[in-house]
């Protein structure tokens, strides 16, 4: 069981046989959205809580629609080509040393 908020890499390894399920619960509330607790939290800045990478990622935990350097360390295959350069992850403030973004394809 994987359970956070958001804004941090993670993954999963690759199956080999049977089959994995997953459940995904996204809560949403209006009222803490408009507060500026969920500000604090959820903005991509400094203040967001997300801290400095130490070292480049797990390969497991790359995700090819949410990570700026996916295409450094893993090669896009078929429609996933379209989400290269649409990373946010990591902000630039919690860039790791050495981070490479990969090329933007428009």
């Amino acid at each position: 069981c994987v359970v956070h908020r958001g804004h941090r890499r993670h993954g999963a390894d690759d199956i080999t046989e049977g089959e994995r399920l997953n459940l995904i619960v996204w809560t949403r509330n209006i009222e803490y959205r408009r507060s500026r607790l969920w500000s604090k939290f959820n903005i991509q800045s400094r203040s967001s809580g997300y801290k400095r990478e130490s070292e480049p990622p797990d390969l497991v935990c790359l995700s090819f629609t949410h990570d700026r350097d996916y295409g450094v360390f893993k090669e896009y295959k078929g429609d996933k080509k379209r989400h290269r350069g649409k990373g946010w992850c990591p902000p630039i403030h919690a860039e790791y040393e050495g981070f490479m973004e990969e090329e933007s394809v428009d």
